[in-house]
């Protein structure tokens, strides 16, 4: 039901689970995790889930039931946004911020 490739790396306390019990019904879908992956500490990686080679989940990242995510993904703990997205939110919220201390 879980299905690792070569060279990746599981980080401690992480959850991949291919399983979960919902609406009263059992449901148990096939996780793939690519080669050259990494899943940080305390992540928890749900049913159905396919993580494409070379990816990177971050530390308490919660990927939901099914997620496809193409080969060189990048998630943050940011509600699982990608690396890119959390990086343009920073970007915004930092900008916004010297706005406000200017005025």
């Amino acid at each position: 039901m879980v299905s690792i490739g070569d060279n990746t790396v599981i980080g401690g306390d992480a959850i991949i689970s291919p399983h979960v019990y919902e609406n009263g019904k059992l449901l148990i879908q096939r996780i793939t995790i690519g080669k050259n992956c990494l899943i940080g500490g305390q992540a928890y990686i749900s049913p159905g889930v396919t993580i494409g080679d070379a990816s990177v989940i971050g530390m308490k990242v919660y990927v939901r039931k099914g997620r496809q995510l193409p080969p060189g993904s990048r998630l943050t703990a940011v509600a699982g946004l990608s690396y890119q997205h959390a990086l343009d939110l920073e970007k915004d919220t930092y900008r916004k911020l010297r706005s406000a201390i200017r005025n």
